[in-house]
């Protein structure tokens, strides 16, 4: 136990720091190192960190099997997802890395957009600690959001058809991200007061 602590505090620490020189360089390597290291933390661990982890595990070996129809309360197209990661790997190791590098490519490539506003560091940091580790249990639904927060980026650039595909894409991953939508809402709401 106290070794995963020091990992995962030594992971936060070397982001930081990484986040901290790209922020000062304006260097996109340290975000592709951050990237890196997020997506391999989440997705080389075991079946059995995370509550949901061997459930997910549970489902690609039913999939591999050939019992896809055996799989209950996921979407379809998740399930598609999760048979072409099967068909790639024996292990479940590609699946939660690939989840793992879509959700935490689109989170901070999305931080990035807003370095003027905020420190990069600071967003990492509070990614880190609050948000982070939720991908470790409710996989779909983080990457999910994930998509759905990096998307948008084409809200602000008026690029509503980009903003209307993230979303799709989200939903193939969880049905919530319907709720993307708002973000749309709130915009033709205010659009009164924008420039």
């Amino acid at each position: 136990m106290t070794q995963t602590i020091m990992l995962y505090c030594a992971v936060l620490s070397l982001c930081f720091f990484l986040a901290k020189k790209a922020r000062k360089n304006e260097k996109k390597i340290y975000i592709i190192i951050i990237v890196f290291l997020l997506t391999m933390l989440a997705g080389m661990r075991k079946y059995t960190v995370g509550i949901d982890t061997g459930t997910y595990v549970h489902y690609l070996d039913l999939i591999r099997n050939g019992q896809f129809n055996d799989v209950w309360g996921v979407e379809r197209t998740f399930k598609t997802i999760m048979l072409l990661l099967s068909r790639l790997s024996g292990g479940y190791t590609l699946f939660l890395t690939a989840i793992a590098l879509i959700t935490n490519a689109c989170i901070v490539m999305r931080f990035w957009d807003f370095r003027d506003i905020a420190k990069f560091e600071w967003m990492l940091l509070a990614y880190y600690i609050m948000f982070y580790f939720y991908g470790y249990n409710i996989m779909r639904q983080v990457c999910a959001v994930a998509i759905v927060f990096w998307s948008s980026r084409y809200i602000e650039k008026g690029n509503y058809l980009s903003f209307l595909m993230g979303i799709v894409i989200a939903y193939f991953f969880h049905k919530s991200a319907i709720l993307g939508l708002c973000y749309l809402f709130a915009e033709f709401v205010n659009w009164r007061y924008l420039d």
